[in-house]
């Protein structure tokens, strides 16, 4: 009896150890897929590094790092993905990337979302959040630097539907340097409005080279 439980939990140790390496491997593979963030600036184009949207537009990667995010933000098979760039340091790596989603889940809005993301060397997701983008819900602009990580999100959403009208709020992003944790701070702001054409923003706002 102890000698089948000996085994028993000698199977179990192995399995996992080759779990461990399959998952290490595919997320590997994942994130030298994004080309490395080289510049101090960090603005739209990290998130989506291609200005041409058929090409860069792909079926989201079967990565189980990748559940948790598209758990949380419900779509159809609509759901399409875009590789942004990397930054890898010696505790986490850095992956921004973009999400659209044309047919979402009944009772929510299509959306287009840009995402960052960080992970362990090894590939476990330590954190994420999101940004609105090019949504009916709203559009933000992405700003800042690299070295270290500060980014700021400028949120316009509309208020007044067809009167092109948008509050503007801000927030502060970093991300902690030992732990990889992302944090988002508002930015304490007199409440106000502004006035955009109808066609804003256009996609070559965020997107175009």
């Amino acid at each position: 009896m102890n000698r089948k439980l000996i085994l028993s939990l000698l199977a179990l140790i192995f399995l996992a150890q080759v779990g461990v390496r399959a998952h290490g491997v595919d997320f590997k593979k994942f994130s030298e897929a994004f080309p490395v963030q080289e510049a101090l600036r960090i603005d739209d184009k990290t998130f989506f590094h291609s200005s041409d949207q058929e090409a860069s537009f792909v079926y989201v990667p079967n990565l189980a790092q990748l559940k948790p995010i598209l758990k949380s933000l419900p779509c159809g098979e609509s759901l399409r993905f875009s590789y942004g760039r990397r930054v890898v340091t010696e505790r986490y790596v850095v992956l921004h990337f973009y999400l659209s989603c044309d047919v979402p889940s009944p009772g929510k809005l299509p959306y287009n979302k840009a995402v960052l993301a960080t992970f362990s060397p090894a590939g476990k997701l330590i954190d994420y959040t999101t940004f609105l983008m090019h949504s009916d819900e709203g559009h933000t602009l992405l700003l800042g630097t690299l070295a270290p990580y500060l980014l700021e999100a400028t949120l316009y959403q509309p208020s007044d539907k067809g009167q092109g009208l948008y509050s503007v709020s801000q927030e502060q992003i970093t991300i902690h340097p030992t732990t990889g944790r992302i944090q988002r701070r508002p930015l304490a702001l007199p409440e106000r409005s502004v006035t955009l054409p109808s066609d804003w923003p256009p996609l070559s706002l965020s997107l175009s080279r």
